[in-house]
């Protein structure tokens, strides 16, 4: 069961990075992340295999949708910047759920980003083929994220910390559930997405953000 809701905690954790923002010369396409662990705890270790292990970004103009699958099924996030909405939809094992947030969390998410601190270095190195520069992201009391961002891709996203970034982040590396997550990107696709990526499907029961929290047990 605790190993259950990692990996659920992970796929939030993870899917919930991602927001776009209209602009001109917008990318439409996919951009893939690998995802690796370190400091697994004591309850789940060995059984790394078993957490997701990549995610895929499709974004189209003011929208994103993050898709990840795991032992725990499908999860994907999508985001509208323009409407100032997002939901979670979770296929967990046959169980489906659409987790819906609100205009107003949108904006106080919004407001936690703009609260970051960021720390740009001269660092660089290539990532799926672009020249990535090096910044060190702190939010509130949590423990400092490494990224690296690229400037020379046309992602209009307000990444979860990219506020302050003039570029888009294609490697990050954050704690979640006493582990750290690292994503990298390994494969950046210009293509057209179906703008059904973005909507909810049928036959998903909606729940809260609150009661996810409850089901989570965070």
């Amino acid at each position: 069961m605790r190993l259950l809701f990692t990996c659920l905690a992970v796929s939030v954790a993870v899917l919930g990075l991602f927001t776009s923002a209209v602009a001109p010369e917008e990318f439409e396409g996919k951009i893939t992340f690998k995802i690796t662990y370190s400091d697994l705890p004591d309850e789940i270790a060995g059984m790394e295999s078993m957490l997701p292990k990549e995610s895929t970004l499709y974004v189209k103009g003011s929208k994103t949708a993050m898709v990840q699958d795991g032992m725990t099924g499908n999860t994907i996030a999508v985001n509208n910047h323009e409407s100032k909405t997002s939901f979670v939809l979770m296929d967990l094992m046959g169980a489906k759920y659409a987790v819906k947030s609100t205009p107003e969390d949108y904006e106080k998410a919004e407001q936690e980003r703009n609260n970051q601190k960021i720390t740009l270095h001269d660092e660089t190195k290539e990532i799926a083929g672009f020249l990535c520069k090096k910044a060190t992201v702190v939010s509130g009391d949590d423990p400092p994220m490494t990224v690296y961002y690229t400037e020379d891709l046309k992602v209009n996203s307000s990444f979860n910390f990219s506020n302050g970034l003039e570029g888009f982040p294609l490697s990050y590396s954050t704690q979640q559930s006493e582990m750290t997550l690292t994503l990298v990107a390994t494969e950046v696709v210009k293509e057209t997405v179906d703008d059904s990526r973005f909507e909810i499907p049928e036959g998903y029961t909606t729940m809260t953000p609150e009661e996810l929290q409850k089901f989570t047990g965070r």
